[in-house]
């Protein structure tokens, strides 16, 4: 049996998410932060955070960025990213993958769900993400 084939909201919710992770490939804070909403609620570790502006969100990814970088980070990968569409603006998608080392090494799973939304026609955003296990 095959899958059937994505809707247009889910092809634009995945496209979204694509660019996103390759922004936080590069490391890149700005770029990154162009992809959420503000404010931005963020769960992690059982701690709930709400960013409430842009430069929040964009300080705790250079944060991340930093911390990642101290530890070794290399890149990550994907190993799925399930994506349920909710409406015509609003989806969820849940990535699961590894990150690795500057050598290749895996060392982190991470799981992640996030809530996109779409509020006005400059695409999709994040609102939410909540780190399932293995997230920063």
């Amino acid at each position: 049996m095959s899958l059937p084939d994505p809707t247009p909201v889910e092809q634009a919710v995945r496209a979204a998410y694509a660019d996103y992770f390759a922004c936080f490939q590069r490391g890149d804070a700005a770029a990154t932060a162009e992809h959420f909403t503000a404010p931005l609620l963020r769960l992690a570790d059982g701690r709930p955070a709400v960013l409430p502006t842009s430069d929040d969100v964009r300080q705790m990814l250079e944060t991340t960025f930093e911390r990642l970088r101290a530890g070794g980070y290399g890149s990550s990968r994907m190993a799925s990213l399930e994506v349920t569409v909710l409406d015509r603006t609003a989806a969820l998608a849940r990535a699961r993958g590894t990150r690795h080392d500057r050598a290749g090494s895996a060392y982190q799973e991470f799981d992640v769900l996030y809530t996109l939304v779409r509020p006005d026609d400059t695409g999709w955003r994040i609102a939410t993400l909540l780190s399932v296990r293995g997230a920063p």
